[in-house]
């Protein structure tokens, strides 16, 4: 590999410092005697379904994490993960997209892949899959392997990261909120009760030491309420599946564009609907955030536009929608899924506006769904003056498809992210402050500042102290003239408050 580049030993010997250094290769010594030299970012072949059984063998026991993230895994964190644990574990076999090692007590699978099997609301994730011959042995070794993986997570600041564990239950794989879960567990509680068992806490996250015993039900849905589960037992809606993340927080930067899709609802606002295949997801999401920007109503799968079952939001989607915007490629094109989006947009009856992001010929179903209609070039390399032109173009097309404006207030916002936060959080339990200015000044925020902080904040709905515990990164962030390290000090206040 090496050799067209004609390195001295000593030059190639530094290479391979470097390579190592910041963490891109793996050196195989045998005898202390470097053999091989394994990139990551090489490897071609995907883990063998041989080396890991789908059903956990008898005599283990076994849990699923789920990682998600705001948009996609970050690039290089299944390769820089794979050094490390070169480093650490006693056995390994790295692949394409994961690995399977022996860590410590236990076996376990890590790998990036799509949620579609967990029933999750993201597309892509990172699954870690932990077996061993006991529960105590399990998190012994799968807390170090977590640890690990979060401690990578930090090379990339500001991404918005959530946990889940993956309860398989007669009814399907259900995702609970670790952060939640761990919440609980600190509280004193023991055990869950899911809709088809009680589980106990310490089978889902690594025990900690509790004092009391206590039980919680978690309801799939409204229709399963506290009269469903013992009279002593406190309901907490919404978790099972989880599809709310407004008390995460990891909650990602579109939580106000997640808002917009459930006014868009509330309202019955016909949206535009943008359809796209995931390697253009980045150009999708310029496109969705510049037609907002513009008051038109979008929905967006990642936005607040998908959870659960994936082809019955799909159809929400259509269904909501007047005008159906494909973000065509030749990727688009191949896949079954966007296939099947845009042929039921043409079966409702749903207007087309497609838009054109790579450079190819449309043939076969596409061709023929999007034959003599008018697309707009958008492009991934366009630059950012070339983009909005391009945008505005695709918005004339929209209003004369008859896409309405809808413009809401920022109260309006606010106010819909206290309702969706009060439905699906604890009610904080905290000292009661008699205003708050006084909870700014006791973050030792100057009393002057404090005073001008305290008007701002009235200006979004703030009134009393126990409004702050409805704000989030997004809507702090749109409060004009208060400093950042003041806003970051009133949400680690809010946070470290809440139950």
């Amino acid at each position: 590999l090496w050799a067209p580049l004609k390195l001295s030993d000593d030059m190639f010997f530094s290479l391979i410092q470097l390579l190592e250094k910041f963490e891109i290769s793996i050196v195989v010594r045998e005898n202390s005697v470097p053999k091989r030299l394994l990139v990551p970012s090489f490897f071609k072949e995907f883990l063998p379904a041989t080396k890991w059984m789908k059903e956990c063998p008898s005599g283990l026991v076994e849990v699923h994490w789920w990682y998600q993230f705001s948009e996609l895994p970050p690039d290089g964190l299944m390769q820089r993960l794979q050094v490390h644990l070169s480093q650490k574990c006693h056995q390994y076999w790295f692949a394409r997209e994961g690995a399977i090692v022996g860590f410590g007590s236990c076996s376990i699978l890590c790998r990036v892949t799509e949620a579609a099997e967990y029933n999750t609301p993201s597309p892509i994730g990172v699954v870690i899959v932990a077996r061993a011959t006991t529960r105590p042995l399990l998190w012994n070794g799968f807390r170090g392997f977590t640890q690990l993986l979060d401690n990578l997570l930090e090379y990339w600041p500001g991404l918005a990261t959530e946990r889940y564990v993956v309860q398989f239950t007669s009814e399907g794989p259900h995702c609970l909120f670790i952060d939640k879960l761990e919440t609980m567990q600190r509280n004193g509680l023991t055990e869950i009760i899911t809709p088809t068992e009680v589980v106990p806490l310490d089978n889902l996250i690594p025990p900690h030491s509790i004092e009391t015993s206590a039980q919680l039900s978690l309801a799939t849905s409204p229709a399963i309420t506290a009269s469903a589960a013992p009279s002593s037992v406190p309901t907490l809606p919404g978790l099972v599946p989880i599809i709310s993340h407004a008390a995460s927080d990891a909650d990602s930067e579109f939580s106000e564009f997640r808002v917009r899709v459930s006014l868009y609802m509330r309202d019955q606002v016909p949206w535009v609907m943008s359809s796209y295949q995931w390697d253009v997801q980045k150009l999708a999401i310029k496109i969705f955030t510049l037609l907002t920007e513009r008051n038109i109503p979008v929905w967006m799968d990642i936005m607040g536009g998908m959870a659960g079952d994936i082809y019955a939001s799909m159809a929400v989607g259509v269904e909501g929608a007047l005008v159906v915007c494909p973000v065509m490629t030749q990727r688009y094109q191949a896949s079954e899924n966007c296939q099947m989006e845009l042929r039921y947009a043409k079966d409702k009856k749903k207007s087309i506006v497609p838009i054109k992001a790579e450079d190819f010929q449309t043939s076969t179903w596409l061709g023929l769904i999007t034959a003599g209609l008018l697309w707009t070039p958008i492009m991934p390399e366009m630059d950012e003056a070339a983009l909005v032109k391009h945008v505005d173009d695709l918005a004339v097309e929209l209003f004369k498809k008859g896409v309405q404006e809808y413009v809401s207030s920022k109260d309006t916002v606010v106010q819909a992210m206290r309702k969706r936060v009060s439905v699906h959080t604890i009610a904080p339990t905290v000292k009661k402050e008699p205003s708050v200015k006084n909870v700014l000044i006791s973050l030792k925020i100057d009393a002057d500042v404090a005073e001008r902080y305290e008007a701002l904040l009235k200006e979004t709905g703030v009134d009393t102290p126990d409004d702050l515990f409805f704000l989030d990164d997004e809507v702090l962030a749109s409060v004009e003239g208060m400093a950042l390290i003041h806003r970051r000090k009133l949400m680690a206040w809010v946070r470290s408050q809440t139950t």
